[in-house]
């Protein structure tokens, strides 16, 4: 089995070369590494092509392109996809180290034939690469999607012992195979702005059709999380939070029909597990608390938006 690595970066060149350095120190070299840079300036370019040696040294296929103000973060996944030659396309940050043993691992998640995806640990760190979260480690899983959409996933802080069948993972260290992306029309460029919740609804449809996705302990990555660059938005207005709670709806309408509008009430009433109920917010509001516009609006136009 050939095994693509996909690297999606934007302004980040003081950090793409950790990532780049972990990839060459692999037990099993990656085959084939694409890079879809959407940075406006030419600095991650000079940092990429000094590594192009030591990655043919290592007999390891890199193609970088560069498309300044191009693709989203969706576009970008699927341009790698396309343009993947292996069986297998892992998507790691531009802003992580990954364990030696981690494309080993991730290879040994693929002896089953059931299983379509698999994801690791994305353990947040600071600049030093020391864990900034107490770790848990049961061995059930705890990266979830309820009948309603809502997503409850840690792949921060979870460790498991041994590998456990999920439902979600995280964007900076999942993987798949393409012939199942390819089966559920890879990644859905509508989740805009940061793209949150884009992952997920891969993962979710996966399930939905059947397959299994597993979360390998031994996969692991180091996610220092730089807060400059990530993913171009072409939106530098609105916050995070607004793209958060109207993705959110997406994600829910779109794969979870059914029970869309009991989830839209339990949002209002109740709130989530980490976030409060939309009542609150507009009582925040009415306080005066303008940091819940953005909330909000995200949330009217993800209701008011057409998914057909």
């Amino acid at each position: 089995m050939e095994y693509t690595v996909g690297i999606v970066t934007y302004e980040r060149p003081e950090s793409i070369g950790s990532p780049l350095d972990s990839l060459l120190s692999q037990t099993r070299l990656p085959d084939e590494l694409l890079i879809v840079d959407d940075s406006d300036s030419s600095r991650t370019t000079q940092v990429v092509e000094s590594f192009r040696p030591k990655f043919e040294a290592a007999g390891v296929r890199l193609s970088y392109t560069r498309r300044s103000g191009g693709r989203s973060m969706p576009g970008a996944r699927n341009d790698i996809i396309e343009a993947a030659t292996g069986d297998v396309v892992c998507f790691i940050d531009d802003d992580v180290v990954c364990e030696e043993s981690w494309l080993a691992a991730i290879d040994d998640g693929y002896s089953r034939d059931d299983v379509a995806a698999v994801c690791g640990p994305a353990i947040r760190t600071d600049q030093d690469l020391m864990p900034t979260d107490t770790r848990i480690t049961d061995q059930t899983n705890r990266n979830t999607i309820s009948e309603y959409g809502e997503v409850n996933e840690i792949s921060h802080c979870w460790i498991p012992p041994s590998p456990v069948e999920t439902e979600a993972g995280r964007g900076a260290n999942m993987s798949f195979r393409i012939s199942a992306l390819e089966a559920i029309g890879g990644f859905d460029t509508r989740y805009e702005g940061p793209a949150v919740f884009e992952e997920w609804d891969v993962m979710a449809r996966l399930k939905q059709r059947g397959f299994d996705l597993l979360y390998q302990p031994e996969a692991t990555v180091y996610h220092f999380e730089t807060e400059e660059g990530g993913a171009r938005t072409d939106d530098n207005v609105r916050p995070t939070s607004y793209w958060y709670a109207k993705n959110s709806l997406l994600f829910r309408r779109k794969n979870f029909r059914e029970t869309f509008y009991r989830s839209v009430a339990l949002l209002f009433f109740v709130g989530t597990s980490q976030l409060p109920p939309i009542w609150r917010r507009i009582a925040a509001l009415v306080a005066l608390d303008t940091s819940q516009i953005a909330w909000l609006k995200g949330y009217w136009h993800g209701l008011s938006a057409n998914t057909a």
